[in-house]
């Protein structure tokens, strides 16, 4: 029973950051497509699968990295977890700024030939998603630390505060200003995320993961 309880606390909050975590990334397509048209929300998600390949690759490391930051808390300290994922947000966000200098200048041909010349004109798009990708890179640092720390709920709060300012975002600007205005729901969201995240505390030590 022990075990079920603390299995349990550190859980719940995962599956409702999951929740959240949908509201944020996928709602706003949906949200789109209810302001402006069908349309608007197929442009949005044809853009979003030029930066998908940024989140399979951050999500499979985060997989990898939590035991080997978990193992650096308990051999350094909480000191040596935050400069080992200090280092990391920074890698990661010069990954996304390499990433976007290799494809932006191709984005208007691969636009053309994979959809057909249906989304000519909307790499403006593309690069608001990218500035998006680079702020959620620098939260995943700040994110790791609190899973390896149990505080689970805090990440959780922190996506809540992520979707309410992605579709607040959507709600106000899509209606006058289109997709851009839709697509510039991403950044402002992943910005309330990293600015959520970097305004908590230090959580106290709770678990860690083996």
């Amino acid at each position: 029973r022990t075990t079920w309880i603390a299995h349990w606390s550190y859980g719940r909050w995962l599956l409702a950051t999951s929740a959240a975590f949908w509201f944020s990334g996928q709602a706003p397509a949906l949200v789109a497509s209810a302001f402006l048209s069908p349309v608007a929300a197929a442009v949005l998600k044809a853009c979003q699968y030029f930066v998908s390949p940024l989140n399979v690759a951050f999500a499979g490391l985060d997989g990898v990295l939590a035991p080997r930051v978990s193992r650096r808390r308990a051999e350094g300290g909480n000191g040596a977890v935050a400069k080992f994922l200090r280092l990391f947000s920074l890698a990661s966000a010069a990954g996304v700024a390499l990433y976007a200098m290799v494809l932006l200048p191709f984005d208007p041909a691969l636009l053309e030939f994979i959809y057909k010349g249906q989304y000519t004109g909307y790499t403006p798009i593309v690069v608001i998603l990218l500035v998006d990708a680079l702020l959620a890179a620098l939260a995943r640092g700040p994110i790791l630390k609190l899973k390896v720390m149990g505080d689970t709920r805090r990440i959780f709060m922190a996506y809540l505060a992520t979707a309410v300012a992605g579709l607040t975002t959507m709600a106000l600007l899509a209606p006058t200003y289109g997709i851009i205005g839709a697509a510039f729901a991403a950044p402002v969201a992943s910005a309330a995320l990293l600015g959520s995240l970097l305004m908590q505390r230090a959580p106290a030590a709770g678990t860690v993961i083996m």
